[in-house]
């Protein structure tokens, strides 16, 4: 999911794969940073050509919109604070669960939700979500692993990656099921 920029817009992975793509498709990309919940059906009501948010193909969403093949695996990693204790498995040694058990792990995986929810918190965005851990309001963010990344990357020594959860899973970018031109052009530009 795209940051936001201090002196403001958006920045990240995803964004500068989008921008690239509009370069290479000769047009000018326009990224509008929204909860994830949003998107597809955003991009299912014609409000987008493509999502630039890496999206995770699984079912039944890959009967939605339209997808081009896989561009990164999609794995999720946690983040926490860099003087807490790395989280070893999902239990911890106290007993406690990291509000995910199977069930919620499995919303998390499918790309439902984009962190645990800890404390009986959800956040709208990665960036709320992170925000909390920095405040202490949560024990740890879990978020794909490069959004992971780039949260730990900006925030040295505030927060560290601890447990990695791999999914088996790829992220792709999705076009409305009608858009196949939309899609062809996509996919001819970017394997230029």
């Amino acid at each position: 999911m795209p940051c936001p920029k201090i002196d403001g817009g958006v920045e990240g992975f995803n964004v500068d794969l989008a921008i690239e793509i509009g370069r290479r498709m000769g047009r000018k990309v326009e990224i509008v940073s929204q909860q994830f919940s949003g998107l597809i059906p955003g991009l299912n009501a014609g409000k987008f050509d493509f999502l630039a948010a890496p999206t995770t193909v699984l079912k039944p969403r890959d009967k939605k919109p339209s997808f081009t093949e896989g561009y990164l695996e999609t794995d999720y990693q946690f983040v926490i604070p860099i003087k807490a204790a790395e989280i070893k498995k999902l239990r911890t040694s106290r007993g406690k669960w990291w509000r995910s058990t199977r069930l919620q792990l499995r919303d998390v995986v499918s790309g439902e939700r984009s962190e645990v929810r800890l404390q009986d918190r959800s956040y709208g965005t990665n960036t709320d979500a992170v925000q909390a851990v920095l405040a202490g309001r949560s024990d740890a963010n879990l978020a794909g692993h490069t959004v992971a990344a780039y949260a730990v990357k900006k925030n040295p020594g505030q927060l560290k990656l601890s447990y990695k959860i791999k999914s088996g899973a790829v992220w792709s970018i999705p076009f409305r099921k009608d858009d196949t031109q939309m899609r062809k052009v996509v996919k001819r530009r970017w394997s230029a």
